[in-house]
């Protein structure tokens, strides 16, 4: 059964403008769904493995909590895995004046409370 449909679409991959022959074409050609399929399967691995590395450190973290060795202040990995915001958009804010850091040496410490609060104040993001 052939169709004589056409429609302009626009490749979900390239962005490019193509016509389909079917309603539900979402690709250009099959070179176009390949890669978008493996970038697909790419971010999966991504994700499962940031959600492995956001467990484990929690897990830490609740376990020092559990047995009193309760920590005050965080590096910039483990900030960003507690409050769930990008290393980047953390240095980022740094930069701004009145940022809640501590600087021993080279190393960087932050208090996450502070700093939470300082993002509520300033952007009121975790509420």
């Amino acid at each position: 059964m052939s169709s004589n449909i056409r429609i302009q679409r626009v490749c979900q991959y390239c962005h490019q403008l193509f016509t389909a022959r079917t309603t539900v074409t979402r690709y250009c050609s099959h070179n176009c769904n390949s890669k978008d399929y493996k970038r697909q399967q790419k971010n999966i691995k991504i994700r499962a493995s940031n959600v492995e590395s956001r467990e484990i450190i929690l897990k830490e973290f609740n376990n020092a909590k559990a047995i009193g060795v309760f920590r005050i202040y965080f590096n910039m990995k483990e900030l960003s895995v507690i409050t769930n915001v990008s290393e980047r958009t953390l240095f980022r804010l740094i930069k701004r004046e009145g940022f809640p850091k501590i600087k021993i040496g080279r190393r960087l410490l932050f208090n996450k409370e502070k700093v939470i609060n300082f993002i509520n104040l300033k952007y009121g993001i975790f509420e």
